[in-house]
């Protein structure tokens, strides 16, 4: 028997004329959800201090780093980050001068000094890295008197350092999980220098930084995809065509839906069948980015040649579509049985009651033997 051809469907509209009508779902541009971390206070100060009059430099110097939450991948989707960064940055410089220490040779001592964070200061963490102004500072200390101290207080310079720091896509699976992301702050170099009547042991130049206020980071995602089979969200899913007669049509129309909502689309990656499935079957098949609120339609179908009572097993594979942080993913699987059975019809002969309507072939050779019969009796006459 040749297989019933499959019943058309295109993406989002469920056609055909056994129906006798048409039901489309309209275009559906999902609109990502927005979730935000508790901020994650922070207050880091370094130093560097120049005796020698020769100039003092801290390399590569770490301020902190803050542990924000990573997202929960229960929510759904995720397809977007960013650090959300409120600080503000300080640079002090302060110059003094030890008793005893001044030239002996002078009755006043004007010591100066300066400090620098030249390179400016930087925040990394995964697929960020955002570099904020350089800083400069100066200060001078004046001591009256042979021998005098002098300590007036430091110089400070402060900028604010605010971001909204985008994380790269290809990055955004680092911020998946039930744990933290680290957000990492520093400088390349961290500068104090004797500027003026500097020489070793007389006067002090300290350039200290800090940096303090908040990070956290924002997160956008999707709902996870929702299949529905005939609009049922079971993971198993039992479809009975009904019971037919040998010989004639037996078709059954049913849906795959993905669930109207803020979520990704469906993905149907894999079909593994087995049971009856040469005589019940369906003509569903492997598609991708099924968007939320549409359908497709499918048909299942019966050979109806022989008589007997058919079940069949569809296993599919499904998931949520390929957009964002690859491990925030999840996968569905659905169990869908088929149902049916065909008899013969039945017929009423006088005289013999209800018997089975015999096949074809099997009419046309009684009906050779019944010709027979009567030719038979006709001779013994």
């Amino acid at each position: 028997m040749t297989k019933p051809s499959a019943v058309p469907r295109l993406g989002g509209v469920l056609k055909t004329a056994a129906l006798g009508a048409c039901a489309m779902a309209l275009p559906f541009s999902a609109h990502a959800l927005v979730v935000t971390t508790s901020d994650v206070s922070f207050n880091d100060t370094v130093s560097v201090s120049d005796a020698k009059a020769t100039g003092a430099t801290k390399a590569n110097v770490a301020f902190g780093s803050s542990a924000v939450a990573q997202f929960d991948p229960s929510l759904g989707v995720l397809t977007g980050a960013t650090i959300n960064l409120e600080s503000v940055q300080s640079l002090s410089v302060e110059t003094v001068v030890k008793a005893g220490t001044s030239s002996p040779g002078k009755a006043d001592f004007h010591a100066q000094g300066s400090g620098s964070l030249k390179q400016g200061t930087q925040l990394t963490a995964p697929g960020v890295n955002r570099t904020f102004s350089s800083l400069t500072a100066s200060d001078s200390c004046y001591a009256k008197g042979k021998g005098s101290a002098c300590s007036d207080g430091a110089s400070t310079s402060n900028s604010v350092a605010k971001m909204n720091g985008a994380v790269s896509g290809g990055n955004l699976d680092a911020y998946v999980g039930s744990g933290s992301v680290q957000v990492n702050r520093s400088t390349s170099s961290l500068n104090a220098q004797q500027t003026g009547n500097g020489f070793n042991g007389a006067a002090t130049t300290t350039a200290t930084a800090n940096w303090s206020g908040t990070v956290g980071a924002t997160y956008s995602y999707l709902l996870h995809a929702a299949p529905l089979i005939n609009g049922s969200s079971s993971s198993i899913v039992t479809l009975d065509l009904g019971t037919f007669l040998t010989g004639t049509p037996a078709s059954l129309l049913f849906t795959v839906s993905n669930l109207s909502g803020d979520r990704a689309g469906l993905d149907l990656d894999a079909i593994n069948a087995s049971g009856d499935t040469g005589v019940l079957f369906t003509d569903l098949s492997n598609f991708s980015e099924l968007n939320p609120g549409d359908s497709l339609l499918f048909s299942a179908m019966l050979d109806t040649a022989l008589p007997g009572i058919y079940a069949s097993h569809y296993q599919l594979a499904m998931s949520d579509a390929d957009v964002g942080a690859a491990s925030s993913r999840s996968s569905y699987t659905v169990d869908l049985y088929l149902t049916a059975s065909v008899q013969a019809p039945l017929v009423q002969l006088q005289g013999f009651g209800f018997n089975v309507v015999p096949e074809p072939a099997s009419l046309a050779l009684v009906g050779v033997g019944i010709a027979g019969l009567g030719w038979s009796r006709r001779r013994h006459r």
